[in-house]
């Protein structure tokens, strides 16, 4: 388990938040959720409310989506600090 002060230093590395201030990162920190992953295993469906936004913390994600013919699409692989699901 991260300290809040371990994940306050983890979101100033993350550009989306290095402009932020100390006591929102406070904020934002006492708020974090941790989710661990095993490969293949889904984080959300693409029509899914848009309720919370990402950051990968170690390792990468793959983001697909499905195309208008019923096929998946692989939209993107998203590195360690890639903040996602914020455009929502």
């Amino acid at each position: 388990m991260k300290t809040k002060d371990q994940i306050t230093a983890f979101l100033k590395s993350v550009l989306l938040f290095r402009p932020c201030s100390e006591e929102f990162l406070g904020k934002l920190s006492a708020s974090a959720v941790f989710k661990t992953l095993e490969k293949g295993h889904l984080l959300f469906m693409q029509d899914d409310p848009a309720e919370r936004c990402f950051i990968v913390t170690h390792g990468a994600l793959k983001t697909f989506g499905e195309t208008k013919d019923g096929m998946q699409g692989v939209m993107g692989i998203l590195s360690e600090g890639r903040v996602f699901g914020e455009a929502a």
